[in-house]
């Protein structure tokens, strides 16, 4: 936490140009190449840090699905503007549901043919699902920093709080394709 508010300090002050996401992204990047390349012995001199980073990296997404997620939908959709979501809800929709069915179709062909895994369509297909949800969060407040026009915003923060959902569907949908379950 306090890591981020200070990259948003420094972003605000000295790199306006920078989206703070990039910004974090790019920190988050290199913070955990040098967790990875430095063996444990070598952190002693800050314990706390490497233990957090191991917990984190070792959390059950059980967790993430149903404490983390609820928590940024719900923030995201307090935000969203009701008279212009009613508008705009059947390009959503279109947006939501079947873009993340094509997305998820075009990821696994993109997959299954261009990787070198030699992945089964099964398995293609579950990569594609995973792929296939934006990030309501990251997209709009990068919308926000730019000063995209409201009409957009909205566009893409419904899909993407929709979309999640139709990710999910897919993704336990495909799973149990890939595992041969009655589906």
């Amino acid at each position: 936490f306090g890591l981020g508010c200070f990259l948003q300090v420094v972003q605000e002050r000295y790199l306006p140009k920078i989206p703070y996401t990039c910004m974090l992204f790019v920190t988050g990047f290199i913070l955990a190449g040098i967790h990875h390349f430095r063996p444990s012995e070598h952190w002693s001199y800050w314990p706390s840090w490497y233990q957090s980073v191991e917990m984190w990296q070792g959390i059950d997404p059980h967790v993430v699905l149903f404490v983390f997620l609820p928590a940024l939908v719900f923030s995201e959709a307090m935000r969203l503007n009701i008279k212009l979501g009613k508008r705009l809800f059947a390009q959503v929709l279109l947006l939501a549901c079947p873009g993340v069915i094509i997305g998820t179709l075009l990821t696994a062909a993109f997959a299954k043919y261009v990787f070198p895994y030699g992945w089964s369509w099964g398995a293609s297909l579950v990569f594609g699902s995973i792929l296939a949800a934006t990030d309501p969060v990251a997209v709009v407040a990068l919308f926000n920093t730019l000063g995209v026009s409201p009409r957009l915003t909205m566009l893409i923060s419904g899909e993407s709080l929709l979309n999640d959902g139709t990710a999910i569907v897919c993704f336990n949908l495909m799973m149990k394709m890939w595992k041969g379950e009655e589906v």
